[in-house]
């Protein structure tokens, strides 16, 4: 069986954005679990989310940058 050009380029479009999906929920999954662990340790339940909201940002920065575009020579 082979495969036209088309659908190898729908398999591949597909194959990206599961790969992209696959990465927001890494992330989504750290940064809640990072929040969650500063807001159980705090007795101030305020301070703890904003230090909380703090690190979600950061993280979605470092990984907007590094994980979630990742080198043009990576599969």
């Amino acid at each position: 069986m082979h495969a036209s050009q088309e659908e190898i380029e729908t398999h591949a479009r597909t194959y990206h954005g599961f790969l992209a999906g696959v990465r927001w929920v890494a992330l989504w999954a750290a940064a809640s679990i990072a929040t969650v662990i500063l807001i159980l340790i705090r007795v101030n339940i305020l301070s703890a989310f904003v230090g909380g909201s703090v690190v979600f940002a950061v993280l979605a920065q470092i990984s907007k940058r590094f994980f979630l575009h990742p080198p043009e020579n990576q599969p």
